[in-house]
């Protein structure tokens, strides 16, 4: 069977579908006293969609309490077959500003080789070429010895607990790969983990500052509201940085605006973080020990002026991302999300947090950490998703990497992230206008048809 010209026959069903998968907002909406939709309504109906699409293609599906489910190709096997899986998820980031988008990001806009939406890349339509990658294996009548399942979860952004159900519940896979990332694949996650640092408000002139939405995210946005008069102060701040911004008047309260650039929190340097430079101005004008902190300590995204820094030569930078600030009459809180390589030491990190912190009179607190995922480059099936994209991408000069970001695939030993981002190209993931490069995909379905017969025959 030629894949990659199955791939090409069904280019616009494939673009349909995914246009349709992306139609549903499916962004986290906690609700965990809703039995029948805990991670919210969009997302239930979004995993039904997708599965109900698995139905009709003949498959066998299955939904696992409205937060994960599966797409099951078995080619008559016993049950006690190995499992071969395919690992993706319908939930996206919030859109965040709307104005910077150039149209709605839950409708598909074509525009020459690109599809612009939420959740094209990330991850709606991986998932999509991974399902037409498996159609074309039961179209084309092969027969494989492996069980095929893609599971499709609903909570990777923010925590996998939909993953953490499925492994209540149902079989382990043997082997593994989340469409989730990058070419030409990837055998190394750095560990994450994020903090929250509490404090007392202090400073009465503030009346309310507030920045970011999830962790995972550089935010875009910063404002502090105040009843001081710093137009002039703040205008000029914006004109020295070239930054963007504003400031609103209403009823003598003053509201400063400062604009940033989102971006994936794995790399916070391809972003502008809005909260850190807002921080940077404010500290100056108010008497405040978490905006001080902010500016003073979290800065720079490699940690270096505390001497938190961490190196390591096959896997990178600890990197730091100051995710978002809460304040209410009384508190303050700031959360930052990390990404660490292999050999680091959290303990000593988080103590290092703590000694820093309580010398602004601020707690710092442990959320959750996620260890680093690695698989031998040697192994068997690094090698033989690479040697599968070196065929249809022809493209010799790259070779397997380490992340920062994390995927699925560290849910399971034998697991790797594999596309579809190509190497060198733009990364719009958790940003506006969000895309994904048509041929690619399309390619991506022929990649992953071959990938999955030479894995599980």
């Amino acid at each position: 069977m030629n894949f990659l010209e199955y791939a090409k026959q069904n280019e616009e069903k494939l673009l349909k579908d995914l246009a349709d998968l992306i139609k549903f907002p499916s962004v986290l909406c906690n609700q965990p006293d809703v039995k029948d939709a805990p991670f919210g309504k969009p997302l239930v109906e979004c995993l039904n969609w997708i599965l109900e699409q698995g139905k009709k293609a003949g498959f066998k599906v299955k939904n696992i309490d409205n937060v994960v489910g599966y797409i099951e190709y078995d080619s008559g096997l016993d049950e006690k077959a190995e499992m071969l899986a395919i690992l993706g998820h319908l939930d996206v980031v919030p859109t965040g500003d709307l104005d910077a988008w150039k149209s709605d990001p839950f409708t598909a806009r074509r525009e020459g080789n690109r599809l612009y939406a939420r959740g094209s890349i990330d991850d709606k339509g991986p998932v999509m070429a991974a399902f037409y990658a498996l159609k074309c294996l039961k179209d084309s009548n092969i027969k494989l010895n492996k069980i095929v399942r893609i599971i499709v979860g609903t909570d990777e952004e923010s925590g996998s607990r939909c993953l953490a159900r499925y492994m209540q519940t149902e079989r382990i896979p043997d082997v593994a790969f989340s469409p989730d990332a990058d070419y030409p694949v990837i055998y190394g996650e750095k560990g994450i983990a994020s903090f929250d640092f509490l404090s007392v408000k202090k400073d009465p002139n503030i009346i309310l500052m507030d920045s970011g939405d999830v962790y995972n995210v550089v935010p875009e946005k910063a404002r502090i509201v105040s009843k001081l008069d710093l137009r002039a102060e703040f205008n000029e701040y914006l004109k020295n940085n070239k930054f963007s911004g504003e400031v609103k008047e209403v009823n003598g309260e003053f509201t400063y605006i400062l604009n940033g650039k989102r971006a994936h929190g794995m790399e916070p340097r391809n972003g502008i973080n809005a909260l850190v430079n807002l921080c940077h101005f404010a500290k100056d004008y108010f008497d405040d020990a978490m905006i001080k902190f902010v500016s003073k300590c979290l800065y720079d995204s490699r940690m270096a002026q505390v001497n938190l820094n961490f190196t390591d030569p096959e896997m990178g930078d600890l990197t730091v991302n100051v995710a978002n600030f809460k304040m209410d009459k009384d508190n303050e809180k700031v959360g930052i999300n990390i990404r660490y390589p292999i050999h680091f030491d959290y303990d000593k990190f988080y103590l290092g947090l703590q000694n820093i912190a309580s010398e602004f009179g601020i707690k710092c607190v442990a959320l959750g950490n996620s260890h680093p995922h690695y698989v031998d480059k040697d192994s068997s099936l690094v090698k033989t998703l690479f040697e599968t994209y070196q065929k249809y991408m022809e493209d010799y000069t790259h070779k397997p990497i380490t992340i920062g970001g994390g995927t699925y695939a560290r849910a399971f030993d034998n697991a790797v992230a594999f596309g579809i981002l190509m190497p060198g190209a733009e990364d719009v993931m958790h940003q506006a206008n969000e895309y994904v490069d048509i041929d690619v995909l399309v390619k991506s379905v022929a990649i992953f048809s071959e990938a999955i017969y030479k894995l599980a025959k």
